[in-house]
């Protein structure tokens, strides 16, 4: 289970002692900071929570930082761990055309309730010292924010209102449609915990102008050509000439360095090898088995080593009675087959019959072999996930699909039997799956082989 925020995390303590199950608390933003003078008790109710979890999540080096020292006295400062997003592929390319106009567009993002920490007075003020009707800010808010209260605030900084437009992102696609339209994204915040709108730019090879003070400012300082995307001021005179120095380059060689900018940033800040290490955590604050959990749970690896197989082979057998591909939901035509192959179990073997059954249906696979395949990949395997998940993934269920099969008692007889309706679903091509590199399945396919080449009784 994780949470985000104040408000969830108070749900949270309940939910992991009713539960049995394990806290992880993200954190995005820094509190004291926001509120240092009039909400102490919401930073102190913040690291409470944090104390609390059994991970923190801490997003981007400027909270990492702030949180550990922040938890130093309670030592679970080595609870935290940094995850800093990577790059949003969906914007790559949305960007087309790289034209001079005559209105240079600037873009921010903006708050009602933080229009100081977000430098919005800042932005305001350096488009009014460039001095020229040819630069217009726009400033993105959110539904809750008041769109009128930001927009006087922005007018009482000196700003004309035609070089004005605040806008309200009601989804992801305007984001699109506004990196689009704009010239250069800045962000001149005084503090944030990262800056997402300035990740999103970066991504959609929009060149950008970021605070120092600023996670995402603190990140480029580690990337190459990263720094001289750096702002380390609040002077709105120092951020005119920045924008100014911005637009005076050709269009093209822009659009060349947010390119390079976009490109260094992927190869430090993957978003991939991140969540690989974040799910390696995770999997060493998870008990093998938790207290209280359900007696039909899937087993995992460690307590599966002392499960008797063959009782297992026998549980797994009378279940069948109702649920198992040879049921009466098979064909007759199926059920012919599995007779036939059950008087040739004691045949000779030869290459036709090999033959046969490897392009067989995977419903003719018999009850003693199909059980045992079904024990051996219903182990979770949390190492390498090559268990019936990765099958699962393989003969084309998607993520709901499979966290559903889950849950059931026989995961990997599930799998098959969805799976059976399709064409394609043979003993061989079964056999195939689990032979691949990623899944390497050998203890599995040889159960299989020993039936196809009848060295396993029937």
């Amino acid at each position: 289970m994780h949470c985000y925020g104040l408000d969830l995390g108070r749900q949270a303590q309940n939910i992991k002692d009713a539960k049995k199950c394990k806290w992880v608390q993200v954190v995005h933003t820094i509190s004291e900071d926001l509120h240092a003078d009039e909400c102490e008790s919401e930073h102190k109710l913040q690291i409470t929570l944090c104390e609390k979890a059994d991970v923190l999540v801490a997003i981007g080096p400027k909270v990492e930082d702030a949180c550990k020292r922040a938890l130093r006295l309670s030592e679970k400062h080595e609870n935290v761990f940094n995850l800093t997003p990577g790059v949003f592929e969906d914007f790559n390319g949305v960007r087309q055309m790289y034209e001079e106009l005559e209105t240079f567009c600037v873009l921010m993002s903006g708050s009602s309730k933080y229009f100081e920490f977000k430098g919005c007075d800042i932005a305001a003020k350096a488009i009014k010292l460039l001095n020229t009707p040819s630069y217009h800010l726009i400033v993105i808010v959110k539904p809750c924010d008041n769109v009128a209260e930001v927009r006087q605030a922005l007018l009482s900084e000196g700003i004309d209102s035609r070089q004005l437009s605040v806008r309200v992102a009601e989804n992801h696609q305007d984001w699109h449609k506004w990196l689009c339209e704009v010239d250069l994204a800045i962000k001149p915040s005084r503090t944030e915990g990262f800056g997402m709108s300035g990740l999103l730019a970066i991504s959609a090879n929009l060149p950008v102008l970021i605070s120092e003070h600023s996670g995402l400012g603190i990140v480029l300082k580690k990337v190459p050509f990263g720094n001289s995307h750096v702002v380390n001021s609040n002077d709105p005179q120092v951020w005119a000439d920045k924008i100014k120095r911005v637009r005076a380059k050709d269009s093209k060689i822009r659009h060349a360095e947010a390119k390079q900018l976009r490109d260094a940033y992927m190869r430090k800040f993957n978003w991939k090898e991140q969540c690989d290490k974040l799910v390696e955590r995770l999997f060493m604050i998870v008990p093998e088995k938790c207290e209280g959990s359900n007696k039909q749970d899937v087993p995992t690896e460690s307590n599966a080593q002392n499960l008797d197989c063959e009782e297992a082979v026998k549980n797994i057998q009378r279940k069948f009675q109702e649920t198992s591909l040879l049921d009466k939901d098979s064909t007759s035509e199926t059920r012919v087959q599995v007779r036939c192959d059950e008087v040739d179990a004691g045949a000779k073997q030869n290459g036709s019959q090999v033959n046969r059954r490897l392009s067989a249906d995977i419903k003719t696979i018999p009850v003693s072999v199909h059980s045992r395949v079904c024990v051996m990949l219903n182990v979770k395997r949390n190492v390498r996930f090559d268990d019936f998940r990765m099958l699962a993934e393989k003969v084309g269920l998607d993520r709901d699909e499979t966290n559903f099969v889950e849950q059931l008692e026989n995961p990997t007889d599930e799998i098959l039997k969805t799976w059976s309706s399709k064409s394609e679903a043979t003993v061989g091509k079964l056999i195939e799956l689990l032979k691949e590199k990623d899944l390497g399945r050998m203890d599995v396919v040889k159960v299989l082989e020993d039936w196809v080449n009848e060295k396993q009784s029937e």
